[in-house]
């Protein structure tokens, strides 16, 4: 992740930050024109912006991970088990979406534990049409974007019923690579393609020059998504024409 120069703000300052938040999502406040206050993925931007997040890092990032995501679903066949399945449902999908716009909200706190804080502010927040439960799920998997992998002696992983503390693990392991695709914040990395090569998950990075160090970043953050899928990662890099 790229570190910006958000300074530490007190608690007081956090408390002020979750109940801004909440505002946005209800539609209320400065970006309440712009955006329909009954869509959840409106009401996550406006959260974000709220919060001076990254834009361009979180819709690169958003845009990457949903791409993942979904040619993961139509490799799902070679790839998981039956019982394995409801993360590819549309409802996951939504879950995955809102946690990729919002994972680095807490850098609006500090720098430093920012996906800790990222999850508070989520968990502490309302989006409408969203239960509380999935708003759990989201603040989780925004947590679990880097860092440590989801153990048991966390108490809000620990706290979520086996089902989806395995959804939380399978989610957040595309995050994490989605994330590292943009590790510099730079957006050099165009677009990714996913394949099969025997027992390997193939991620091609579309790039104008190779990504050395977004590579780096998916290989360290992939080890989730390689224990989650029961795979070993591979990164490919296509270079891509340079914009005129």
């Amino acid at each position: 992740m790229h570190k910006n120069a958000h300074a530490h703000l007190a608690d007081p300052d956090l408390d002020r930050l979750v109940l801004q938040a909440d505002s946005l999502a209800r539609g209320e406040g400065r970006f309440a024109p712009t955006f329909d206050a009954a869509d959840p993925v409106a009401a996550a931007w406006a959260l974000g912006r709220g919060s001076s997040f990254d834009e361009a890092h979180a819709r690169h990032v958003t845009a990457l991970t949903l791409s993942i995501f979904d040619q993961l679903v139509e490799l799902r066949g070679p790839l998981v088990r039956e019982q394995s399945r409801p993360w590819t449902l549309p409802r996951a999908r939504l879950v995955l979406h809102l946690a990729a716009i919002l994972h680095d909200i807490g850098c609006a706190v500090s720098y430093a534990k920012h996906h800790k804080h990222s999850h508070a502010m989520i968990s502490s927040s309302r989006l409408p049409g969203v239960s509380r439960d999935e708003l759990q799920l989201v603040a989780v998997i925004a947590r679990y974007h880097r860092r440590s992998q989801p153990k048991l002696r966390h108490e809000m992983y620990a706290a979520l019923s086996a089902p989806d503390r395995q959804l939380v693990r399978t989610l957040a392991s595309i995050l994490r690579v989605g994330d590292a695709l943009d590790r510099a914040h730079t957006q050099c990395v165009k677009a990714v393609s996913v394949s099969l090569a025997a027992s390997a998950l193939v991620l091609t990075a579309h790039a104008e020059h190779e990504p050395h160090e977004n590579f780096r970043g998916c290989i360290s953050k992939g080890r989730m998504l390689e224990s989650a899928f029961g795979v070993e990662l591979s990164m490919r890099w296509k270079r891509t024409k340079p914009v005129p």
